[in-house]
């Protein structure tokens, strides 16, 4: 996902790609995926907000573009594990087991979310994130002042 050649578009990049759990919990696969292009006028973050809404637990891998106060443009790859207080115990259990070898499939993920509740998904959350291997403070993620 983080691989960008120098003759591909922008608009084409993948910002945001959901993975979930599948064919009786055996298989994990790419559910969703969003491009530049794909996301229109909407942010990764919001499209993000919506699938929380949708389902209780998933896997993302977020391509997270981002200024620092010092006016430097940067995007590092987060891989987001999503496990709903509300969801199924059981497949609570599935998605944590299952995280860290799913995780050695992606190249280039500096950095790992774990999200239990609705409240922990935030802008200042991901800053706080990105600043601790940055020593960096975040002033934008896509564009948005924090």
């Amino acid at each position: 996902m983080k691989v960008v050649h120098n003759e591909d578009k922008p608009e084409d990049r993948v910002r945001l790609a959901i993975f979930k759990i599948v064919k009786n919990n055996e298989v994990i696969e790419i559910s969703k995926k969003y491009t530049q292009k794909d996301l229109g006028d909407s942010t990764p973050f919001s499209i993000f907000c919506q699938e929380m809404d949708e389902c209780p637990c998933f896997y993302a891998l977020y391509d997270c573009h981002f200024e620092t106060e010092s006016h430097v443009e940067k995007d590092e790859l987060i891989f987001i594990t999503w496990t709903s207080d509300a969801g199924a115990i059981k497949n609570k259990m599935l998605y944590s087991s299952s995280k860290e070898q799913l995780k050695k499939c992606f190249q280039g993920v500096k950095h790992t979310m774990q999200l239990n509740d609705r409240s922990d998904w935030s802008k200042k959350t991901i800053a706080e994130k990105l600043q601790d291997k940055n020593s960096l403070r975040v002033a934008k993620i896509d564009n948005v002042p924090i």
